[in-house]
């Protein structure tokens, strides 16, 4: 959870001195998300659940603004009954800083304590020590829905959200729950974080004297070469409205091992047809 530390300066609102981070509150999120709740798929009653008891969180904290956004369709032909909780805290600007992570889990039997009850735990945690502090900044935390079915509340928020032309950055916390190397994502195949945002992640890291952030080429040069893009957050839609965005993720070896595995099953397989159409 320590990694975060590293979001709570890059969005600096005047006010970092003596930040406690709670990790036994995030610790609860996540037990809360995860136990009491369970696996969140996208459109699921435990998925509903998670949204409304993290609009409440956002409401005890003191939000100005706290709820959930319906998100009723996916790519305009599936009814997902779904939705973002939102909690927007205001500032003494309307220039907005959204802060995110996503409540859904990748299926009915997975409880996605790390993906993402942990990033979204962080993600509270940020709001209830900001929401203590005065802002400078109007920041706005986010909890998506469908993430892994394909960013589908994300890319609904950035379709919907009617003040989307005040935000002007966006941090995803995407598996904090991992001792791993911190990786940022910072692009996609047609836009890229800013340098000014990458290069600042790097240096704040190196300045609370972390050294967790690390880019490995060998992982994306992989994940690029998957259909459709392979793992990407809950950044890209923001990315794509060209919004400076970026998400932290913490695990991305075991994604690595998964995906060469998957890779040398798929070559195996057209190793075996080509013997086939050869017999």
């Amino acid at each position: 959870m320590r990694y975060f530390l590293i979001i709570l300066i890059a969005v600096n609102v005047g006010m970092a001195q003596n930040v406690q981070f709670n990790a036994d509150s995030a610790y609860a999120t996540i037990e809360h998300l995860t136990v009491k709740i369970g696996p969140r798929p996208m459109g699921s009653a435990n998925e509903r659940a998670a949204l409304q008891w993290t609009v409440a969180r956002f409401r005890s904290f003191g939000a100005d603004t706290a709820y959930v956004m319906p998100v009723p369709e996916a790519n305009g032909t599936i009814n997902t009954n779904s939705g973002v909780a939102i909690g927007i805290f205001r500032g003494t600007t309307d220039s907005t800083i959204v802060i995110g992570g996503h409540i859904d889990s990748s299926g009915p039997d997975i409880p996605g304590a790390n993906d993402d009850a942990s990033g979204t735990a962080c993600m509270i945690e940020l709001a209830r020590i900001w929401s203590q502090r005065e802002r400078h900044f109007t920041l706005l935390f986010a909890a998506f829905c469908g993430e892994e079915s394909g960013l589908v509340g994300s890319e609904y928020f950035v379709e919907h959200y009617a003040d989307l032309d005040k935000v002007k950055l966006m941090l995803q916390i995407d598996m904090a729950g991992s001792s791993e190397a911190l990786i940022p994502f910072i692009d996609v195949y047609t836009h890229q974080a800013p340098k000014w945002l990458v290069e600042d992640a790097f240096a704040i890291d190196r300045a609370l004297g972390y050294n967790s952030l690390a880019y490995p080429t060998h992982f994306f040069t992989i994940n690029n070469a998957q259909k459709g893009g392979g793992a990407g957050s809950d950044h890209q839609p923001f990315l794509q409205k060209n919004i400076p965005a970026i998400d932290f993720t913490a695990g991305v070896n075991t994604w690595q091992w998964c995906w060469e595995v998957l890779l040398f099953i798929e070559a195996a397989k057209s190793v075996c047809k080509l013997r086939k159409s050869c017999a």
